[in-house]
């Protein structure tokens, strides 16, 4: 969470913190379980920044009523079902799910005309499915670390045309997964490190050649040949 964005421990409080000329208005509730509903962000109507953790709930129409709103930090919650619609008609354009647990639905995880960032670090669950970021196509950053993912869908990002970014370190990754990045953007930046690829593994030698052809910068763990991609890549 930015530096600048220091409010209140455990109260419903409000403040504001100066940066250069523009100010931020922001929102922390933390340590109380909180069910998160439209009511409760009608306390704040014009904050741009929200961080809650320990949320036990959220309702889909929660962030309608916020058109302010931009960042927001749902962190270290056990959310059971997040509505689809949650990010639909609002102006976020940064959504954090650090820590928290959740179910992945069938379909889309979320859907959004206006998000670009999204964080599923150390989250609680066991896997994606093919169509969860179909319905982000302003996405340009997604990161996921520190999970417990062994593989990804294919054509995950088939939709994600302005992906810019993709954050895989320290998952249980050992072979590659080649049609997870067919369809992607060229000139994408991928991240594997703290990852045990098995590099003679067909899987994994394909996934590198469909990386080379999207020109993708990519840093891996020392199991993935970092010349077989960087040089390679660069020609």
């Amino acid at each position: 969470m930015p530096d600048f964005v220091m409010i209140c421990k455990g109260v419903t409080e409000t403040d504001q913190s100066q940066m250069g000329h523009k100010t931020i208005t922001s929102a922390m509730y933390e340590q109380s379980p909180i069910a998160l509903t439209a009511s409760f962000m009608l306390k704040h109507p014009n904050i741009e920044e929200l961080y809650v953790s320990h949320a036990i709930s959220i309702e889909p129409d929660t962030f309608k009523k916020s058109p302010q709103l931009q960042t927001v930090y749902l962190v270290n919650s056990n959310l059971g079902n997040i509505p689809v619609e949650l990010l639909k008609d609002t102006n976020i354009t940064s959504f954090d799910l650090t820590g928290s647990s959740f179910n992945v639905p069938e379909g889309p995880l979320l859907i959004s005309e206006t998000l670009q960032f999204l964080t599923l670090g150390r989250v609680k669950i066991g896997c994606l499915n093919q169509f969860s970021f179909i319905n982000l196509p302003r996405l340009w950053e997604m990161n996921a670390p520190f999970n417990k993912f062994e593989s990804m869908p294919d054509k995950l990002f088939a939709n994600n045309s302005h992906l810019i970014r993709v954050n895989l370190n320290s998952n249980n990754f050992e072979y590659g997964f080649p049609e997870t990045f067919k369809g992607m953007t060229d000139s994408v930046e991928v991240t594997f490190h703290d990852n045990k690829f098995n590099c003679n593994d067909d899987r994994t030698k394909e996934m590198i050649q469909v990386l080379k052809k999207l020109k993708a910068f990519v840093q891996g763990s020392c199991a993935i040949p970092k010349n077989m991609i960087l040089e390679d890549a660069a020609e």
